[in-house]
């Protein structure tokens, strides 16, 4: 590890370093500076990177000097804000932190707002939610809107009113020959298609405008059975979605508990399957929709209630400290037996408690 730091410390000569500082109003870290090794961690601690620099933007314009440098310098780019969305590490790169540009603006009125690259979806949903409205974050208020939102968008909103990039109205970004440009349905149209699901990497996204919408208060939670129902409860929830109101977002997980201490002791090293959901309507017709699992079998705990959007993090009860992980995902057509016997067979600990949730 040593050896490849001292190879770092030479990849950038001093001089166009200085000279990078002087053009930007944000940082610009080596990897001989002391706040180095803090500035360079992911949210995702198995990810460990060691980039040639670090710039921590503080406007766009300083985006933008740091993208014509990397270009001067025959660096490659990488981009992180709040850390989530990093998969591999951003070794001898130029890496841009955009967590700074925290630049918002709520237009009531219209249902829209600016949201700079550096908020994350908790500051926004606070914001949004004290005049009303919602934006179409996910599970998780810690998370960054911009890399959540160019990676698709699913949240506790998606079957009423789409993924999060649908919402987006425009998008500013500086593209790799350090051009500073706005891309929408009217402008640059070919840049706005790519930059909301294209699956490429065209430029580093400064902030972008978004809808919102009227929703204040929902009908959410979770339903806890025990591991042993699991192929019972898959099924059921294959059978429930099928004709589920696009008002209803739901999920089904199976989770393992750890035993460790921060773990309530009702859960802490047993597994479960699990059937969580948002319902934005009525709550009556919320109560309604749950009794095909009330009246079905008692669960192990049921948490479904009225709750503000607002604390829909609750939901899910997603992890807010950087932690070690690991993800993978697929797309299926359908939920299949087969499908169901696999996830079990492989989602669910086998012999006593996990190690990992």
């Amino acid at each position: 590890m040593l050896s490849a730091r001292v190879d770092l410390k030479e990849k950038v000569a001093a001089g166009p370093i200085e000279q990078l500082r002087s053009q930007v109003k944000g940082e610009v870290i080596a990897p001989a500076d002391p706040q180095y090794d803090e500035r360079r961690k992911a949210w995702n601690l198995r990810v460990v990177q060691h980039p040639a620099l670090i710039v921590i933007a503080r406007d766009a314009q300083d985006v933008v000097a740091a993208v014509s440098f990397a270009k001067e310098q025959e660096l490659g780019v990488a981009v992180q804000s709040g850390g989530h969305g990093v998969i591999r590490p951003a070794d001898g790169a130029l890496l841009i932190v955009t967590s700074e540009l925290r630049d918002m603006q709520i237009d009531a009125a219209s249902r829209t707002a600016w949201i700079g690259a550096g908020l994350k979806w908790g500051k926004v949903l606070e914001s949004t939610q004290a005049v009303g409205l919602a934006p179409l974050l996910g599970s998780s208020p810690d998370v960054g809107v911009v890399g959540y939102t160019l990676g698709g968008g699913i949240g506790w909103l998606a079957r009423r009113y789409g993924m999060a990039l649908d919402s987006v109205f425009s998008i500013d970004v500086v593209t790799a020959d350090g051009q500073l440009r706005r891309a929408s349905q009217g402008a640059n149209a070919d840049l706005f298609w790519g930059l909301r699901g294209g699956g490429g990497a065209f430029g580093v996204v400064t902030g972008m405008e978004i809808k919102l919408y009227p929703v204040s208060t929902v009908y959410a939670g979770n339903l806890i059975y025990p591991i042993e129902l699991a192929k019972e409860v898959y099924k059921r929830y294959r059978d429930w979605i099928k004709t589920a109101p696009d008002e209803l977002t739901s999920s089904i997980v199976l989770m393992n508990y750890p035993t460790i201490p921060e773990i309530p002791d009702f859960l802490r090293g047993k597994s479960f399957v699990m059937v969580r959901g948002c319902y934005y309507g009525p709550i009556e017709k919320g109560e309604e929709i749950l009794r095909y699992w009330r009246d079905w079998q008692a669960p192990f705990m049921d948490d479904f209630k009225a709750i503000p959007f607002s604390e829909v993090a609750t939901v899910s009860n997603d992890p807010v400290d950087p932690l070690p992980g690991m993800s993978t995902g697929a797309w299926l057509s359908e939920l299949s037996d087969d499908a169901i016997d696999v996830l079990i067979r492989y989602g669910a600990a086998k012999e006593g408690p996990s190690r990992w949730s």
